[in-house]
């Protein structure tokens, strides 16, 4: 008869009612974990890159790569009489050294597509992480298109500015 400790209705279903809001919680948190991975491309930094060249050697070791910066983009953006200058500058990831000459002869065509590509956008189409991975994919795809010899591993934004 010592043990006999009832508990009433009320406190059992508070108890419940913690134990949910703890379930809950590590839910939020580990959705938040994974999306925020996904916002950082980090399966792509550890898996490779699915529609390029792998993100790891043959060898067993991570391959050194080599960047060029491409000249600044620079696109006043007109909609309905108000105006949008956009500065961006952009660096290539290449696999090897060699390929930095191979960029320089591409480099007028890398320009017109980047000009191009940011003429037909609006000041709402830059706003948040999508639009601007959706500009460094779609980049990307046009610098590959124009250079399918030379592998770009990706592109990277050095610089953004919309004023």
């Amino acid at each position: 008869m010592a043990n006999d400790v009832q508990i009433s209705p009320d406190a059992e279903r508070q108890r419940r009612g913690k134990v949910l809001y703890r379930l809950l919680f590590i839910l939020i948190a580990v959705v938040a974990l994974i999306v925020s991975a996904l916002l950082l491309d980090l399966p792509r930094r550890f898996l490779g890159d699915v529609f390029g060249s792998a993100a790891l050697s043959s060898g067993g070791g991570a391959s050194a790569s080599v960047y060029y910066d491409l000249p600044e983009a620079s696109v006043t953006l007109v909609a309905e009489s108000t105006f949008t200058v956009v500065n961006l500058t952009i660096t290539l990831e290449l696999e090897r050294a060699d390929q930095l000459q191979a960029v320089e002869g591409f480099l007028p065509q890398y320009t017109d597509a980047t000009y191009l590509l940011l003429s037909g956008l609006t000041r709402d189409d830059l706003r948040g992480t999508a639009a601007l991975s959706y500009l460094r994919q779609e980049l990307l795809f046009r610098f590959r298109k124009i250079s399918p010899s030379l592998p770009i591993q990706q592109v990277l934004f050095t610089g953004i500015n919309i004023q």
